[in-house]
């Protein structure tokens, strides 16, 4: 997980600088956004039916390979190459998640799963910490095509580990008489999901876009506030890890949607850094 997201994360904010100076507009930036983003959702329910049939190895390991050859792809210089490796990677990004947190969760004792699942999530946050440090610091030393390929080399770590890895859970039983819909969609989990969106749909626009703010301000460093935002998440995680389980999922959802929203007011009226 930590070389995925790293990978991933690598690439997010090395991204657009790279189009804007080889002339691009910020419209083709979102475009290339929309092209990941339409991909990883669409294919997740999909991809969640696979690993409920017990194919949680094989996926994964499709999902880091996935990742680990599109960055390659935007050494090309056509632009319909590059929208379909942002839609693999999307493909890649969306296995990587669905499958990562499946097995986690069979793994974890249900008495502990919150605090299993802070532990993983550690691991996340780490990629999504290093990863737009090291990407920016390289696109700065030695250029964007160096970000990407080692961003590459990461997924494919990730991917080498995965074959190592040993499938311990069995498949889960699915109701295959059920009808096409209610196995795509689990409408127990339709709320949970929604928490979850309107948690993480400020992410990709801030994480994209706020190197091209930096640069509209004449701002140096934005490695510095991605280092920031990775390391409050690690160290929360830590902190709230074996807590959770004890305070309540409802008023550690609460304290934690209220914290985020206090940070995007402030960055509206953030003019340095």
């Amino acid at each position: 997980q930590a070389l995925g997201y790293a990978s991933y994360a690598m690439v997010l904010p090395v991204l657009p600088l790279y189009l804007v100076l080889r002339g691009e507009g910020e419209t083709f930036v979102g475009l290339l956004i929309a092209a990941f983003n339409v991909t990883s959702f669409l294919c997740r329910p999909w991809i969640g039916m696979q690993v409920d049939g017990g194919n949680l190895r094989s996926t994964l390991l499709n999902s880091c390979l996935s990742l680990g050859i599109t960055p390659f792809l935007f050494l090309m210089p056509s632009y319909w190459v590059m929208a379909a490796a942002r839609a693999v990677q999307g493909v890649g990004w969306a296995g990587l998640n669905v499958t990562g947190s499946a097995w986690a969760a069979q793994l974890a004792p249900p008495e502990r799963r919150a605090e299993a699942l802070g532990y993983y999530t550690l691991g996340q946050r780490v990629g999504l910490n290093l990863g737009p440090v090291a990407g920016l610091l390289l696109f700065r030393t030695a250029g964007a095509e160096w970000a990407f390929i080692v961003a590459g080399v990461c997924s494919l770590l990730a991917t080498a580990a995965t074959t190592a890895m040993r499938q311990s859970t069995r498949p889960q039983q699915i109701a295959t008489v059920l009808p096409l819909g209610e196995r795509l969609v689990e409408k127990r989990a339709l709320f949970s999901a929604a928490m979850l969106a309107l948690t993480y749909i400020s992410f990709v626009p801030l994480s994209t876009y706020m190197p091209l703010t930096f640069r509209a301000l004449g701002l140096d460093g934005v490695e510095w506030y991605f280092l920031g935002v990775g390391l409050t998440g690690t160290v929360a995680r830590l902190a709230l890890a074996g807590r959770v389980d004890r305070l309540g999922r409802t008023a550690a959802l609460a304290v934690g949607m209220t914290l985020e929203l206090s940070g995007l007011a402030l960055l509206l009226f953030a003019s340095d850094l």
